[in-house]
């Protein structure tokens, strides 16, 4: 896996995986391997700040070339439905990191692939142009009288409704 390709700045997700760190410590005795806190506490190792960080970078690229691919993948097969798509790419995934390609845990797996199905939806919201955008007519005390009677809006002054007394 190679290093980040934008140099942005990038903020850790609150939401990336930072596990315990398991280590086996070799011998005939059972050994238990903890770090020491600041406040005197023994806890399970952890990766560094720094390491996070960087594990988080990585991913975060994977993801963002996983969304232009999934999104090639989909102009390239309009028969293949979206699940099809992010199946294919979640065992991709998970066959590249049993292989030694790539160092994800199975949590940072499971993070790649939500960031990719979040980002993906997003992209494929509409995006509106100005001519699609038109403006309604002012609505008549009449028009309001008659929504009313026909139960097809909630009470609204006319001043909400683009008709002011005021105005005419």
């Amino acid at each position: 896996m190679s290093e980040p390709s934008n140099s942005r700045p990038r903020e850790l997700h609150p939401d990336f995986p930072n596990e315990p760190i398991i280590a086996a410590v070799g011998g005939a005795q059972l050994k238990l391997a903890l770090c020491r806190g600041d406040d005197g506490m023994y806890r399970s190792p952890r990766r560094s700040p720094e390491e996070v960080m960087h594990r988080f970078e990585v991913a975060d690229d994977l993801a963002d070339q996983l969304v232009t691919y999934f999104k090639r993948k989909k102009s390239e097969y309009p028969g293949w439905t979206a699940e099809k798509n992010f199946e294919r790419i979640r065992l991709a995934l998970i066959n590249k990191a049993s292989e030694g390609k790539w160092p994800f845990t199975d949590a940072e797996q499971a993070w790649i692939m939500c960031r990719l199905r979040e980002r993906s939806v997003e992209r494929e919201l509409p995006i509106f142009s100005a001519s699609q955008i038109r403006i309604t007519p002012r609505r008549t005390p009449e028009d309001i009288k008659r929504a009313k009677e026909e139960g097809r809006f909630a009470e609204m002054t006319p001043g909400q409704s683009g008709y002011d007394d005021n105005k005419n």
